[in-house]
């Protein structure tokens, strides 16, 4: 099972020290028995009381240094638990940023660092360092009489037969409580998330069933392993007890056989105490041992995808021109390769507002996390000023691009720490800057400690709206040169659109390249350039650069956008009147919202009112 176990060298130093003061510690144990056949052999024969004192200094010194040196291999291993939590801590929380797999879970990849850590600073981590020492103590049994060595020997090798049925017993019912764990984890994890759907819709008592099901096979399973462990645990100490009670009826019959004298009994049954100890230990924690091992192995996987992360350079970008060179992109969900970009190519300059709009599900937001930086192409490249996002470090790239999610999260840190990016040395005018650019300064000085609000998760609740400037502002700091934005009017009204449009409309003005994701028709009409993405590729459409500019549509790619058909046109004016007077009939007024969207479109305009006439 531990074939693959290896040891870096950068640990190398703490287990060489923890060797050493394992073997002090072991070797002045025997101090005890030795304590006990020279009371016996010497001062009880000879009545000496100064013999008697200083024998006893002697051992009582040997025992304190055993003592101390017992202590320091303990300092030790909790230093070398610190020192894989320290090595691990960089390189894994590079991987949980940067993948895109989303069966990775962050707490759980956290639990099984502290699951190796916590092991590494155990009793039982320690006591498998007393293991070597078994046979130096089965040695003195040796020494002491042939026939408690014997003993000793037989009684050795039935525990490690034990160790080794247990191992292979143990860890096939962990691996079967891990995977059970897992699904139910998982389960936990993705449904408690939509609470408010769970409560709306009654589907609390489902929920508690279904997840009382999984706990269930869970507990089962880990059952099975306590009790595995707990028997196998029993059956070693019940073993060692034989043992010890075979060690002190052999030394009987060897007394009263005159081949040995009484006194060495009680130094037998010490030293084999000494002797069985660590294996006993090793039985009872195997499940311990096992977990730890598997969660290591784990980690180093992740740790190699780290290591093949590739070298950035420190670049701060002087301008902005973005551009993305034919980005490929395909989810391997459910065993099936799924294409989402297929070639995508654009060219995003300074000072201009582009939106790419398309169905649900059609690329956007992979687009715009790509874009960003967030997860890498699988092909093709992504270049500020012509130097891919590979080659930059995080710090510069961050510098340089401001992103808002489509689904906005903050961090339980005060509003300042949310939006200066977690930094606390950053001035309050930056800070403000910031917040006054995204129109989130009053907002934020009317929650309850302004700034210092903390967005702690239920505490403080959030409008949409408020979400979206605090997600703008959090992705303006700094000033970067271009901003990426995936749906963030999704969810706002016919104002909050409005502010929006006029945030970005004088961040093009400040010269920042603008990427918005949206379906929303006033973003379209207010963009310089838009785009629609449909079978993994971007199909150029009406903006304000397009207009009465086809050679520059065709180098991007598209000919030449076509016109409305003159008759739907004609029919716009006719159309809308019509639609506004059956509305206000069947629904009332609140039409201006609706009105303007099918103006800034005619062709969807003209269907509008086709399914209109239908009805009529």
């Amino acid at each position: 099972m531990f074939e693959d176990l290896k040891i870096d060298k950068n640990y190398v130093p703490y287990m060489r020290w923890m060797l050493v003061f394992s073997v002090a510690t072991n070797i002045l144990l025997l101090a005890l028995p030795l304590h006990i056949l020279q009371v016996y052999s010497r001062v009880l024969k000879s009545g000496s009381i100064s013999t008697l004192v200083f024998l006893t200094l002697i051992v009582v010194t040997m025992l304190a240094v055993s003592a101390f040196a017992d202590f320091s291999r303990r300092r030790i291993a909790r230093r070398l638990a610190n020192r894989y939590l320290m090595d691990h801590h960089d390189k894994l929380v590079q991987c949980m940023v940067r993948t895109d797999d989303q069966t990775l879970s962050t707490s759980k990849t956290i639990s099984k660092l502290r699951t190796v850590a916590g092991f590494l600073s155990s009793r039982l981590f320690i006591g498998l360092h007393d293991l070597p020492f078994s046979l130096l103590f089965l040695i003195a049994l040796f020494l002491l009489n042939v026939w408690l060595g014997v003993v000793a020997t037989v009684g050795l090798a039935a525990m490690v037969c034990l160790a080794v049925l247990s191992n292979r017993s143990v860890s096939a019912a962990q691996t079967v409580a891990e995977n059970r764990e897992a699904d139910a984890f998982n389960f936990a994890s993705a449904t408690l998330r939509g609470t408010d759907e769970v409560r709306a819709m009654g589907m609390t008592g489902k929920l508690q069933n279904r997840w009382k099901k999984k706990l269930g096979t869970n507990t089962e399973a880990a059952d099975d392993v306590s009790r595995l462990t707990s028997g196998y645990s029993a059956a070693g100490t019940f073993l060692k007890q034989i043992i010890q009670v075979m060690i002190v009826s052999v030394g009987a019959l060897l007394v009263l056989s005159s081949s040995m004298p009484s006194v060495i009994i009680f130094a037998a049954i010490l030293i084999t105490n000494r002797m069985l100890s660590p294996v006993d230990l090793t039985i009872g924690g195997w499940a311990a041992i096992t977990k730890s091992y598997r969660a290591h192995l784990s980690l180093g996987d992740l740790m190699e995808t780290a290591e093949c992360l590739p070298v950035e350079q420190a670049f701060r970008a002087s301008s902005n021109r973005i551009s993305a060179d034919n980005i490929h992109y395909s989810s391997t969900r459910q065993k099936a390769r799924l294409r989402i970009l297929d070639g995508v190519s654009m060219d995003i300059t300074p000072g201009t507002l582009t939106v790419v709009t398309g169905r649900p599900a059609s690329g956007k937001t992979t687009l715009a996390r790509i874009m960003c930086g967030a997860i890498d192409p699988q092909a093709g490249f992504l270049k500020i000023n012509d130097l891919p996002r590979q080659n930059w470090s995080d710090a510069d790239w961050g510098r340089t691009v401001g992103y808002v999610a489509q689904d906005i999260k903050f961090f339980p840190v005060p509003v300042s720490e949310n939006i200066t990016r977690l930094s606390r040395s950053n001035s309050s005018d930056r800070l403000v800057r910031a917040a006054k650019i995204a129109n989130a300064h009053e907002m934020i000085q009317s929650l309850p400690e302004g700034y210092a609000t903390v967005l702690e998760r239920g505490n403080i609740r959030l409008t949409d709206r408020q979400k979206v400037k605090l997600a703008l502002a959090r992705a303006c700091f700094d000033s970067p040169r271009f901003l990426v934005l995936d749906e963030p009017d999704a969810d706002l009204d016919r104002d909050g659109q409005k502010e929006l449009i006029g945030t970005l409309e004088k961040l093009t003005k400040a010269g920042v390249a603008i990427l918005v994701m949206s379906r929303r028709s006033r973003m379209q009409a207010a963009a310089d350039r838009v785009f629609e993405i449909s079978s993994g590729q971007l199909h150029p459409l009406n903006g304000k650069q397009a207009k009465g500019a086809s050679s520059s549509r065709k180098q991007e790619g598209g000919g030449p956008a076509r016109p409305a058909p003159p008759e739907r046109s004609a029919n716009a004016a006719t159309a809308l009147a019509r639609i506004r007077e059956v509305r206000r009939q069947h629904i009332g007024d609140g039409l201006e919202n609706d009105a303007e969207d099918l103006l800034a479109r005619p062709d969807a305009l003209f269907e509008a009112s086709s399914r209109q006439s239908r009805m009529l």
